[in-house]
């Protein structure tokens, strides 16, 4: 049996909550309005930088970010020969040079 294709009504956003209509040849009689579930923003995960990007991002040179890491006042992490920095760790290291 096919299905016959039937357009629904524009889905409206109310608050967090979207409504939409569906049409009475797909309910059990009459129009009826579906309410889904409050929308939920996705977790956005942290921005790992490259040591470029994370130079780039403090403005200084390459041999003061090694010296920086290599003194361990800059969180980072090793994934095969490639070091990586979490964004947020970047901006922590210079909040504590303004707060300083």
């Amino acid at each position: 049996m096919q299905v016959p294709h039937v357009p629904l009504t524009s889905p409206v956003l109310s608050g967090s909550v979207w409504h939409i209509q569906i049409p009475h040849m797909l309910s059990r009689g009459g129009d009826e309005e579906v309410t889904t579930a409050p929308l939920s923003a996705p977790e956005v995960p942290a921005q790992a930088l490259t040591f470029d990007e994370a130079r780039d991002r403090l403005r200084i040179g390459r041999s003061t970010l090694f010296r920086i890491v290599a003194a361990g006042e800059l969180p980072s992490v090793k994934i095969g020969r490639s070091r990586r920095f979490l964004a947020e760790d970047v901006d922590a290291y210079l909040r504590g040079l303004r707060e300083a």
